[in-house]
């Protein structure tokens, strides 16, 4: 990707972030990186085509952060740990988009809410990313079963759902109440997984 178009995604993405779609400014993004409104649509025909771009990178990135982190070789309690480890995900987010989204999770769901409804391929490509990490969680765990680590009644396809819509469902609830201790949360959440399912 050429280096001015990553600059303006990743300003963008901060932008749309903080602002949501209709209060992020192009004229903002642009200064923001020392160019001119011009120079956004050089790369880009219109804020929808930057938003709909900016949504399709991070959602990329985050299908790979995701799956280097459930498809790794581990034990059951690494990867139980490592899908509850919010704020290690979120540093490397932080990182790589330059958006605190440990402070800004509740945005952020908001970002890819309005992405979901204003591009029909966004839809798609959430659901595929889901079901993609779903898959990957449910084999692992099917192994661990095998291996005799996990509970043998358990139906691992619906583990992987639960397991899944617990740690989204952490993260907005913690987007929503800033006093959450995250990383504490985390890993009392991993100790209760792991009770309930070896």
């Amino acid at each position: 990707m050429n280096e001015t178009k990553g600059k303006i995604i990743l300003k963008a993405l901060q932008y749309f972030t903080e602002n949501d779609y209709e209060g992020a400014s192009l004229n903002k993004i642009a200064r923001a990186i020392g160019i001119t409104k011009g120079g956004i649509y050089h790369y880009f025909e219109s804020k929808d085509e930057l938003y709909h771009e900016s949504m399709v990178f991070m959602l990329d990135a985050l299908e790979k952060i995701s799956m280097e982190m459930v498809a790794q070789d581990t034990t059951l309690e690494g990867l139980i740990y490592g899908l509850f480890s919010f704020d290690e995900l979120f540093k490397v987010l932080a990182e790589m988009f330059q958006i605190d989204l440990l402070n800004d999770y509740f945005n952020y769901a908001y970002l890819m809410f309005v992405g979901i409804k204003k591009f029909p391929d966004i839809k798609v490509k959430v659901a595929g990313f889901y079901s993609l990490i779903l898959d990957e969680v449910e084999k692992a765990l099917k192994s661990f079963q095998e291996r005799g680590e996990v509970d043998s009644s358990l139906d691992c396809e619906a583990l992987s759902f639960e397991l899944g819509a617990m740690m989204e469902g952490a993260m907005l609830i913690a987007g929503l109440n800033k006093d959450i201790d995250m990383k504490g949360l985390g890993n009392r959440m991993s100790l209760n997984v792991l009770k309930m399912i070896k």
